[in-house]
């Protein structure tokens, strides 16, 4: 109920260009730049992003075998899961709630009607045939998802192609945050909790809300509130709170004790390869 009580924000947006349609800005000349590289390079297969669109269609117009890779959530669109980029939850098979997924499904289609026709002209260029859905279309020969199937839907369907190769991170990423206050962690035995609402995202009733709670609180946090956000909007922030437009989270979540965060799949992965509570 809460799907039609508080529509996705972008449902709105069918009428206008989705977030989505921003990948397929200059697709032909990337399908085009994207072919001359395999002709030149002549290598035996792509790996390509799911949101670079112009992968599969410059491998196909190639006769090039190519794998992707879904950088996000499982894009994996199948009847026995929710519809892929409105949030809603599983429930088991009998569920009257999966009524629901028939309906929110439609606004799904509009999207990928809309990405589709843009992608079969660039295919019909090259003599190719029309694709459905391929915004959410993993490899037909190899799609590597960065998860595991224990934090996927419990699908039936699952394509034989795709492999769940868990987490893929690295001990840094580049991260350079040579003024962050380490010495605000030391020698306090408090427990930290680092809240981060993501690049986007923007969050500021979450922040007020544990700036809020953190008042005489025995514990400590830290508050990633991005780059969009003056950390000086926050009023009468007390001592056990550190204010961070950006904070060196890959370095930060190994001395932390707890995480909020708006469930991106960067904070989510790193959260749990750090072994410690999630919220």
């Amino acid at each position: 109920l809460n799907a039609f009580q508080k529509p996705a924000r972008w449902v709105s947006q069918l009428q206008l260009k989705p977030p989505q349609a921003y990948f397929l800005d200059h697709l032909d000349g990337l399908v085009a730049g994207m072919v001359e590289i395999i002709h030149d390079f002549k290598p035996d297969i792509l790996l390509t992003d799911q949101n670079f669109y112009a992968g599969p269609i410059a491998a196909d117009a190639c006769q090039l075998p190519y794998a992707s890779y879904c950088a996000i959530v499982n894009t994996l669109f199948t009847r026995d899961a929710p519809p892929y980029g409105l949030g809603g939850d599983w429930v088991p098979h009998g569920d009257w709630r999966r009524l629901l997924w028939i309906a929110l499904r439609w606004p799904v289609y509009g999207v990928l009607w809309r990405h589709d026709r843009v992608v079969n002209i660039i295919r019909k260029q090259y003599g190719l045939p029309s694709v459905r859905w391929d915004m959410l279309t993993q490899s037909p020969y190899l799609a590597i998802v960065p998860t595991t199937e224990a934090y996927e839907y419990p699908r039936q369907n699952v394509p034989s192609q795709m492999m769940y190769v868990g987490p893929v991170t690295a001990v840094s990423r580049g991260e350079t945050y040579d003024d962050f206050p380490w010495d605000w962690l030391e020698n306090d035995d408090r427990p930290i909790l680092y809240v981060s609402m993501g690049t986007v995202v923007g969050g500021l009733n979450v922040f007020h809300e544990v700036i809020e709670v953190a008042r005489g609180a025995s514990w400590k946090a830290i508050l990633a509130v991005g780059r969009n956000t003056d950390p000086n909007v926050f009023e009468e922030v007390t001592d056990n709170i550190l204010l961070q437009n950006y904070a060196p989270q890959l370095k930060l979540l190994r001395h932390v004790d707890s995480d909020i965060s708006h469930g991106c799949h960067n904070t989510v992965t790193d959260t749990l390869l750090h072994r410690f509570t999630l919220i």
